[in-house]
């Protein structure tokens, strides 16, 4: 049941697919922005604290900035583009309403209270608004970077990594 409910509500989501697309990419590519600071750290160690080479601390204090104006830029980006989505969204299923309310009969009307079909439109929409982009977003988020993050670690030193989940 609600499955088929979940499904109904993806529906009002298919004409924005590019968008979500491009917000998913964004998503991503902010994700490895935060994911690729730890082996720019493990450089500054290595490389620049070990070798004292002012150099390629010079580089890396660069590649930081960079990382993190593009990251910025890929969080807007993404914030945005489901922004986008989630009003265009809730526009179309408070039209998809208003236009079910107008075809209701008269005794509807005298059954229900004017307040309760209020509260349906407007609460109710902006609840599903909440939960259907902007849960959805932090989840994907989140999972990128969890995703990403146990990656790069077990490529820096998956000895790390294993005594690290383990414990």
């Amino acid at each position: 049941e609600k499955m088929k409910q979940y499904l109904r509500l993806i529906k009002y989501l298919r004409p924005y697919k590019f968008r979500l697309f491009m917000a998913a990419l964004c998503t991503a590519l902010a994700s490895a922005g935060t994911v690729y600071l730890p082996w720019i750290i493990k450089d500054v160690v290595d490389q620049v604290l070990s070798e004292k080479d002012s150099e390629k601390l010079t580089y890396i204090a660069l590649s930081i900035v960079v990382i993190f104006l593009l990251r910025g830029f890929f969080f807007y980006g993404q914030s945005y583009l489901i922004s986008y989505v989630g009003q265009s969204v809730i526009l179309d299923i408070r039209r998809a309403m208003f236009q079910k309310i107008q075809r209701l009969s008269m005794s509807f009307y005298d059954k229900n209270k004017t307040g309760t079909i209020m509260s349906y439109v407007t609460n109710d929409v902006s609840a599903l608004q909440s939960g259907l982009v902007d849960n959805i977003v932090d989840m994907i988020t989140e999972t990128v970077i969890l995703v990403a993050s146990i990656v790069a670690m077990i490529c820096l030193d998956w000895k790390l990594f294993l005594f690290t989940f383990c414990t």
